[in-house]
């Protein structure tokens, strides 16, 4: 796992298929309203049949996760105060995290496919988003 970060805040953390490591590996701490983790098992791994307990829950911030499926994506990340942090291009099989700060995307092939995920609900387009000038 790659992170990006300044001043001791994780704006964005990524890793690729190639380099997940084996077993239970956690991207996101406790305390996110995104839980992203990768899992990498040999044959026979069980996890039993289950369900999640209903506990409300509520979140401030929308925090969001992308998986190429296919293509290639490039994504910029900027802090909070709108300073540039870093670049960086994601391949199929590729996820990236993004925990806060102000963050953009290039598609860069044709046919690309990717999977957003984030919190919710969604409320709407309007008050859901704030764009850089």
């Amino acid at each position: 796992m790659k992170k990006i970060e300044r001043n001791g805040v994780l704006y964005a953390a990524y890793d690729s298929l190639s380099e997940i490591e084996k077993g239970f590996n956690w991207y996101s701490k406790d305390s996110d309203a995104i839980q992203v983790a990768s899992m990498s098992y040999d044959r026979g791994k069980v996890v039993e049949p289950h369900t999640h307990i209903f506990r409300p829950r509520s979140s401030d911030y929308t925090q969001e996760s992308v998986i190429v499926v296919k293509g290639k994506i490039e994504f910029s990340f900027y802090d909070r105060e709108k300073i540039f942090l870093d670049k960086v291009v994601l391949n199929p099989g590729d996820l990236i995290i993004s925990f806060t700060g102000y963050h953009g995307m290039e598609v860069l092939e044709d046919g690309t496919v990717y999977f957003e995920i984030k919190t919710g609900p969604f409320t709407g387009l309007e008050g859901e988003k704030e764009f850089m000038d």
